[in-house]
């Protein structure tokens, strides 16, 4: 709390490449959006605010997986076992939708002081709708005891501007297009089409292609299969009960090696991941029968 809110640290020290620099604390907040703050000795000075925006942009366009690689090296390095999910399931405190992580951007700037204009251009950026936030911090003795006093000498107003259509971001204006087109190639497009078919076939069940990394499908109003796109693979993401479904046996009844199944457990439910190329016939009977079951085994969790 010293921050005046309640973070989950998920990196300390994070090389951003694109910039060849790094990144004192990434975090995530209570809405799901990642967080960087910088943290400045004395004055925080000019440039501080512009290099804190380089960040927040590089971030943006992270995906879940990144930031799991980056929250579980960073939870090996102190000690904690758990994966990213359990500890995003135990900081939101309530089902949380996996998806929405990083759906904003926000900056946090630390520091003893505050050279005028960074708080002028701070306040400008947050008047535009960029979630920024400074935060003095100074440290209080008492005894021999240290005593760490902050206040936020400029609050957010909301998190960073959602990209709309036009904005420059094809997967929003059309996303089919962009899996279909940009994220495939011609025989993965197809495969990826043949499967949103099956899908969009089944009681319920719609599609959502508005996200850059991967294809949504939707059931009970929530995502149940989350097909992850690559140019010569499609990785099927499958939500079911904890426990129901075993590696070894989604293996043999789809007819893949068991190194093409993933098993993750997670503290509500199972993600089994599929991953799946070119030449995996997905007209089988056999796959349509898991697809059944899983879809059976998910509405048991709604």
């Amino acid at each position: 709390m010293v921050l005046g809110e309640e973070l989950l640290v998920i990196g300390r020290q994070v090389e951003v490449e694109e910039i060849k620099d790094r990144l004192d604390i990434l975090a995530i907040d209570s809405n799901l959006n990642t967080v960087a703050i910088e943290i400045k000795k004395g004055q925080v000075r000019g440039g501080v605010d512009i290099q804190s925006l380089k960040y927040a942009s590089y971030i943006s366009n992270w995906s879940f997986d990144q930031l799991r690689e980056i929250a579980e090296g960073y939870f090996r390095d102190i000690g904690i076992d758990k994966t990213f999910a359990n500890a995003l399931q135990e900081f939101a405190e309530e089902g949380i939708d996996y998806e929405d992580v990083n759906g904003g951007q926000r900056i946090i700037l630390v520091g003893d002081e505050f050279d005028p204009k960074i708080k002028s251009v701070a306040e400008w950026l947050s008047s535009q709708g960029v979630s920024m936030k400074l935060v003095k911090v100074s440290a209080l003795k008492d005894g021999n005891s240290v005593y760490l006093r902050s206040d936020v000498i400029l609050a957010p107003r909301g998190p960073m501007i959602q990209p709309s259509a036009g904005s420059g971001k094809p997967w929003i204006e059309n996303g089919k297009d962009w899996h279909l087109n940009q994220r495939c190639n011609t025989q993965i497009a197809l495969k990826l089409q043949e499967l949103a078919d099956f899908l969009s076939t089944l009681e319920g069940v719609s599609a959502s292609w508005n996200q850059e990394f991967y294809v949504s499908f939707i059931l009970a109003q929530r995502n149940w299969v989350t097909v992850r796109t690559y140019p010569n693979q499609l990785n099927i993401d499958v939500h079911v009960e904890t426990g129901h479904f075993k590696t070894e046996e989604v293996a043999k009844a789809l007819g893949i090696d068991e190194d093409k199944i993933d098993m993750e457990k997670r503290t509500t439910h199972d993600t089994i991941t599929i991953k799946i190329g070119p030449d995996y016939d997905l007209r089988n009977e056999s796959f349509a029968r898991f697809i059944g079951q899983s879809k059976e085994s998910f509405l048991k969790l709604v």
